[in-house]
């Protein structure tokens, strides 16, 4: 009996190897094909019935794949079978999430299977607008349970949106299905696109539309960072260029940075990147004096720790306030050094 060995990397977060292929939980299958079966790659390497392989990537809901010696291999799932009929969910092989959290499905309808791949055997079908809780995955597959059915569901595949761990916030206005979702919009734990967290599922005017964050920037990840202005900061009313001036921070100011920068430049020959002599503004979200509002990002040194800006701060107004001194009394006492010596030779 074969069995090949398998050459794979297991990644908290899928990686796509091709075009159209995604690494998924490996598992151990054996042929059950009265003809066996053929493995597509580099040459034709034919298994016979009840031999065994590795299974470690998937192409669609009819192909395989595996590793032999560096090189990718096919195989068609309707010739084999996984060795093991399920997987259980446990700390040993599988991702968890450390909290219970909510699916939203929108697609119609999306197949369920006892193991994270669907070569597996399928245990049911959850409908659109269903009320589902994970806990579990192994990307792209995530463990799932509704009613009496329990198994994994294709995150990528079926388009699923789970609840968020960080809020977002809108850098311009945003037209959308709901209305016009204005400037500076924070959504709290807003759901995203469970393999693509770029694009998020809001609730606005008590209705749910989706914006495709990563085509434009309009939405931004919230972070709990802290900064410490360099030098006197306008701070703005919004990310873009003309933005009104709604305030101005001191050097030295403590600000907590609530989201992740904003990067907007002038598309002067309109290739979509930044070039030499486009105007480019990189920006962060913060809170002064109770206000929010948009500030240079090169105007600030950024801490993770609270603690350590402010002990930064401190020790920059310190310095300030000493070394002129320093330089005050060194400067004065060569002056008087020079005029005490030439006193002296009179």
């Amino acid at each position: 009996m074969k069995k090949i060995v398998l050459l794979f990397s297991l990644l908290l977060f899928p990686v796509m190897v091709f075009a159209d292929d995604y690494l998924i939980r490996p598992f151990e299958a054996v042929v059950t094909s009265e003809k066996g079966t053929d493995l597509d790659g580099k040459e034709k390497i034919h298994l016979n019935k009840d031999d065994k392989i590795f299974i470690s990537l998937e192409f669609d809901k009819d192909t395989g794949g595996t590793y032999i010696d560096e090189e990718m291999y096919k195989v068609a799932f309707k010739d084999i079978e996984p060795v093991s009929e399920e997987v259980l969910v446990s700390a040993d092989n599988i991702m968890d999430s450390g909290l219970v959290n909510k699916l939203y499905i929108t697609s119609e309808s999306m197949d369920v299977y006892s193991g994270p791949s669907v070569a597996y055997k399928k245990v049911g079908t959850i409908s659109k607008d269903d009320e589902i809780t994970y806990q579990y995955y192994y990307d792209p597959y995530v463990y799932i349970e509704k009613d009496d059915i329990k198994g994994w569901v294709n995150a990528k595949e079926n388009n699923l949106f789970i609840i968020g761990d960080v809020d977002f916030i809108t850098t311009k206005e945003i037209k959308t299905t709901c209305g016009n979702i204005p400037v500076n919009t924070v959504f709290q734990h807003p759901m995203v696109k469970a393999i693509d967290i770029y694009d998020v599922l809001v609730e606005y005017n008590d209705c749910r539309t989706i914006v495709k964050s990563l085509e434009d920037e309009s939405m931004v990840s919230m972070v709990n960072q802290y900064l410490v202005s360099n030098k006197k900061v306008k701070l703005y009313e919004t990310p873009e260029f003309d933005s009104k001036v709604i305030d101005t921070i001191p050097k030295f100011t403590v600000l907590n940075n609530l989201a992740v920068y904003y990067q907007k430049f002038e598309d002067g020959n309109g290739t979509g990147i930044a070039s030499p002599g486009d105007r480019t503004k990189n920006r962060w979200y913060v809170e002064y004096n109770s206000v929010r509002g948009w500030v240079d990002l090169d105007s600030f040194s950024t801490f993770e720790v609270k603690d350590k800006a402010v002990k930064h701060a401190k020790k920059e107004k310190v310095k300030a306030i000493i070394i002129p001194v320093i330089l005050v009394v060194t400067v004065g006492g060569c002056l008087l050094s020079f005029y005490i010596s030439g006193r002296k030779k009179k």
